[in-house]
């Protein structure tokens, strides 16, 4: 008997990413890939993780395809292989609608989605490959555990599900990994955070409901996390003259630099990355270039290319 799926890794500009092919009966062979979400990374590469993830999906695929259109005799113990036997992946059209919202969410946040095309060749605002990973990783982390969201697909979404999710959220604990692997417990994440995550769901589903896909918008009036918002922090003016006094040193420079670039010069930290020697000539700094990891060099920000003196500072 063959396996009901098969891994296998792809390659997208966001990393590599384990992926799952499914076997199709009727033309007796894996076909109908879906995204798993789990990034290749580490000495195990997540495989398990990724093991675990495909089965889910197997199981929402079977669901999906079972309330899509009534089995032909069904029966009350039917396993998955006979459910495919019956009702073939490759005759049942799974429309966005009863999608599990899991597997919809994971394929959204994806280069070749149809949101992010929308976006680059619609719009000709293509979405960054570190925001689409952030967010695919967001739906890793903090959405596909929610126990809550299993068996839920985009149709069945509901403001009372997404509020029971708010508050799974708001408890969920951040932890940071040490060099040497001890994880540190930093206490519930900030509701600026659990903003961004649910941010990464709302686009998604509203993605679909302004296509007319699901009938109705379940984060419609439904509010966000509270946050406790601080004042960014900027070097007082004495500060700012101690930088500049301090001695330079070969265990400083670049620090050193990095922080009167941005305080006299106002550079973002991607804009000083992508500095090169034809960018500062005659005590001008030609801000053209930004370096973005993963992605090279391309235009600053919002395209703000410009000129901004080198102070005397700069100069030392």
């Amino acid at each position: 008997m063959r396996r009901p799926f098969t891994l296998y890794k792809e390659n997208t500009k966001s990393g590599t990413f384990w992926y799952a092919r499914f076997w199709d009966e009727t033309v007796q062979k894996y076909k109908h890939s879906r995204s798993t979400g789990i990034l290749v990374e580490g000495k195990k590469e997540r495989r398990y993780e990724a093991e675990e993830a495909a089965r889910k999906l197997l199981d929402e695929l079977t669901v999906a395809l079972s309330t899509a259109a009534p089995l032909t005799t069904p029966q009350p113990t039917a396993t998955v292989t006979q459910i495919t036997q019956t009702v073939p992946i490759s005759s049942q059209k799974i429309t966005v609608a009863d999608t599990p919202l899991i597997q919809y969410l994971s394929d959204f946040w994806t280069p070749e989605s149809e949101y992010a095309r929308f976006k680059k060749d619609v719009k000709n605002n293509a979405l960054t490959p570190y925001y689409i990973e952030m967010n695919h990783d967001d739906v890793r982390r903090h959405v596909e555990p929610f126990p809550g969201f299993q068996g839920v697909t985009v149709r069945s979404l509901t403001k009372a599900t997404l509020k029971k999710w708010m508050i799974w959220l708001a408890g969920r604990r951040k932890t940071r990994m040490k060099k040497d692997g001890t994880i540190i417990d930093e206490g519930p994440i900030s509701g600026r955070r659990a903003n961004a995550v649910l941010q990464s769901v709302r686009v998604a589903v509203r993605w679909a409901f302004d296509n007319e896909e699901i009938p109705s918008d379940p984060f419609h009036k439904l509010g966000e996390v509270s946050e406790n918002l601080k004042e960014k922090g900027v070097l007082t003016f004495a500060e700012r003259t101690k930088l500049t006094e301090m001695p330079v040193t070969n265990k400083n420079y670049r620090s050193r630099l990095v922080m009167l670039l941005g305080s006299y010069c106002g550079l973002r930290r991607g804009e000083m990355r992508g500095l090169q020697w034809g960018d500062i000539a005659n005590g001008l700094i030609t801000v053209q270039h930004n370096y973005i990891a993963g992605e090279g060099v391309k235009l600053p920000k919002y395209n703000s290319v410009r000129k901004v003196p080198i102070t005397s500072a700069g100069k030392k």
